[in-house]
């Protein structure tokens, strides 16, 4: 399947072979695709050896089952086996492995990569289709990496909506982080809002994983990474992983539940989900981070009534006065969905606030 799949540029030809083998009953298939494109699965592995050509025996089985593989995949997710431990497990593997298997299929999963042209959005596009006549399908379906992202609220479509009780907070000029916290597997991951992995700032993660250890479950973070110097040295940073982060600060402004951002939507309304946020402050939580993460604060205003214009304007100003880039404006009501909704709105801060 993986040779058949890299071997066609068509996406309807691939789509074709993972058709056949889910209704083949090719689940093990099915299983390591997902271990190789969700983004939030990270084995911490950046090489792994391949079976050099005089061992490349395709008429030896090996003893490595796929079962034996999927518990190694465990074992480095939850961190039992790292550093040269690690190292040694995978080699032994590889040695134990058909040797084909491990390096078109195996390996390929645990460095993300298998090579076949196919990302998450064809494997579910795929298994979608099938769902209706075999509902088990969308459970192989793989979580879609996402963020919630704003509206233009400057445009006059959105300007309409500046009525009622909304949240006010401060879009800072920083780069957008999504922390997960995740107790199942004892590690604090770092990603972009588009999913790539981020292994700089060593030390908020750090932090950050003496607060998962008091956390309940585990979590997602939405903030912006920001820095004294701006912008230009954070995104120095992020291609220098060795430079000094020390300064860097993790601006959080909203929380969710882990299992709800892999689902795609928290139905947790805006303000409550603030709310939660809020306590690990009050609650002595975050400093545990050392001061490297704070909550941005949100200000509680009614549109439809002048005290909320006024402290709109209010608001407004201040930021004008402040440098900041924006202003978000937030529906205290709504849930957090991994796409651009007008639940939030972005304006740019103006030196006079129109009568919503």
């Amino acid at each position: 399947m993986v040779r058949a799949l890299a071997a066609t540029a068509s996406r309807k030809a691939k789509k074709a072979i993972l058709s056949d083998a889910f209704l083949s009953g090719e689940r093990d298939f099915f299983t390591a695709m997902r271990l190789a494109c969700d983004k939030l699965v990270n084995f911490g592995v950046a090489r792994a050896p391949e079976v050099a050509d005089d061992d490349l025996n395709p008429d030896d089985p090996g003893t490595l089952g796929f079962a034996d593989f999927i518990q190694l995949t465990v074992r480095l997710r939850r961190r039992d086996l790292i550093g040269q431990a690690a190292c040694d497990a995978i080699a032994a593997a590889a040695s134990a492995c058909h040797g084909p298997t491990w390096n078109e299929f195996y390996r390929r999963v645990l460095l993300k990569d298998l090579k076949i042209g196919c990302d998450a959005a064809i494997i579910n596009a795929v298994l979608r289709r099938l769902a209706p006549h075999l509902p088990e399908a969308t459970a192989w379906m793989i979580p879609v990496f996402g963020c919630q992202l704003p509206q233009d609220g400057d445009t006059a479509v959105h300007q309409t909506k500046l009525t009622g009780r909304k949240l006010l907070d401060i879009k800072l000029d920083g780069v957008r982080i999504l922390t997960v916290l995740d107790k199942v597997y004892g590690k604090v991951a770092l990603f972009g809002r588009n999913g790539q992995s981020i292994e700089t700032f060593a030390e908020v993660r750090g932090d950050l994983e003496q607060v998962m250890a008091a956390l309940p479950g585990s979590v997602v973070l939405d903030g912006e990474m920001v820095s004294p110097h701006g912008l230009p040295h954070l995104m120095t940073l992020l291609k220098n992983p060795d430079h000094d982060t020390t300064l860097v600060r993790l601006a959080v402004f909203d929380l969710l539940p882990l299992a709800d951002f892999r689902a795609g939507r928290c139905p947790t309304p805006q303000w409550q989900r603030h709310q939660h946020l809020s306590l690990l402050e009050t609650s002595g939580l975050l400093r545990r981070s050392g001061g490297k993460v704070y909550v941005l604060d949100k200000q509680e205003v009614d549109l439809d009534g002048p005290e909320g214009i006024a402290a709109f304007a209010a608001f407004n100003r201040a930021a004008i006065e402040a440098g900041i880039a924006g202003i978000m404006i937030k529906d205290p009501e709504a849930a957090y969905e991994l796409k651009r909704t007008a639940s939030w709105l972005k304006k740019q801060p103006v030196n006079e606030v129109p009568r919503p």
